[in-house]
């Protein structure tokens, strides 16, 4: 009855328990016989945003499809998440479906086009929408974060945040 007159958009199973992924009312999971809200600080976020499909993609990533906000990908050890969308690596914020390839990449149904995205990559997705970055001739990994070289100058990113180095250009 939790479930009752809610549009379920998905339904997975997962290390023996049942996943049930619902449009507008978060993710349920089967325990004891009885469905129960996801524990995940997400699931009530994912309420006001339209859950369009799932998948597990292993023991420990979920990644979910959503109409509005595109793909969040979910660490099932720690219940941390990262969002792509169209602000920062997909085209396209309505993710239709998801399907895994044989290197256990995801490809994404968007709304109009499709989109890989290499989960078990050790770089992460950098977009700069403005231009201000220009072309990326060399990159290198600090400690703290990343140091680029571009035809723009050279540039620090820590802490999320992208900054140029004065004088550099």
């Amino acid at each position: 009855s939790i479930i009752d007159n809610d549009i379920i958009h998905h339904i997975e199973k997962h290390n023996g328990q049942l996943y049930i992924f619902t449009k507008a009312n978060g993710i349920f999971v089967e325990q004891s016989n009885e469905l129960v809200r996801w524990n995940n600080l997400l699931n009530n976020k994912l309420k006001s945003e339209v859950v369009l499909t799932a998948k597990f993609v292993n023991d420990s990533l979920l990644a979910i499809g959503t109409g509005q906000q595109g793909l969040y990908l979910v660490n099932l050890n720690d219940g941390s998440y990262q969002c792509l969308n169209r602000q920062n690596a997909i085209k396209n914020n309505a993710v239709l479906s998801i399907c895994q390839d044989k290197e256990n990449d995801l490809w994404l149904g968007l709304d109009n086009g499709i989109a890989h995205v290499e989960v078990n990559s050790s770089v992460n997705v950098f977009l700069d929408n403005s231009g201000v970055l220009g072309s990326v001739y060399a990159l290198s990994t600090t400690p703290d974060g990343y140091i680029f070289v571009t035809n723009h100058g050279v540039f620090i990113y820590k802490n999320g945040k992208l900054e140029a180095i004065p004088n550099s250009q």
